[in-house]
């Protein structure tokens, strides 16, 4: 099973228990085979349940679980937060990063309620934290970026990327190397997006 780390492609089946982000947001998963997977699912949920056998075993104080609930979930909650409130942009390793250092302390509310069903040690920083999550991704999402900006931002990438194209069909003509027609692919570059600038 290989993982890759590219975004996904137009041939990548994207089941919603699998990958739950829309099609323009697939850039937050990653590719097994022909599948995208929520990259912070990946990482989630099999961090947690060995963290959770872990703790099974040696049976830490419940003060310490407790403690892990705590303060090992604050920085994938505040990944979470600026990601959605559009402070900061996607970024793969951060968020394995923020989930692996997550799992611990998600596992240890896992831990508190295998000892006692919803006890609210476990209960209060998982519903403080859903409940941040939550309020985060409704604002984002309500107040997020506008379609103008949106189109802006689209079209001034659009011609970032059809100048650099240019630059690469630098030769007029037929080039005799290849057999590509360089002017008329770079008339059609040209054509196709209108620069914003």
């Amino acid at each position: 099973m290989a993982v890759a780390p590219h975004p996904p492609t137009r041939d990548l089946r994207a089941p919603l228990w699998l990958a739950h982000h829309q099609p323009w947001q697939l850039d937050r998963c990653a590719r097994v085979g022909h599948t995208a997977v929520c990259r912070r699912c990946l990482v989630l949920y099999p961090c947690v349940i060995l963290w959770w056998a872990l703790w099974a075993w040696v049976g830490p104080p419940t003060a310490v679980l407790v403690a892990l609930s705590w303060v090992l979930p604050l920085p994938m909650l505040l990944d979470w937060v600026l990601e959605h409130l559009r402070r900061i942009d996607p970024a793969p390793g951060r968020l394995i990063t923020a989930t692996a250092v997550a799992a611990p302390g998600l596992a240890s509310m896992l831990a508190l309620h295998t000892q006692a069903l919803l006890e609210p040690r476990a209960v209060l920083p998982a519903a403080a934290y859903g409940t941040i999550a939550l309020v985060a991704a409704w604002w984002g999402a309500r107040v997020g970026r506008g379609d103008d900006d949106w189109r802006r931002h689209h079209l001034a990438e659009e011609a970032r990327r059809s100048r650099r194209l240019r630059s690469l069909l630098d030769i007029e003509g037929l080039d005799g190397d290849n057999g590509v027609d360089t002017a008329t692919m770079r008339r059609n570059a040209g054509d196709t997006v209108q620069s914003p600038d």
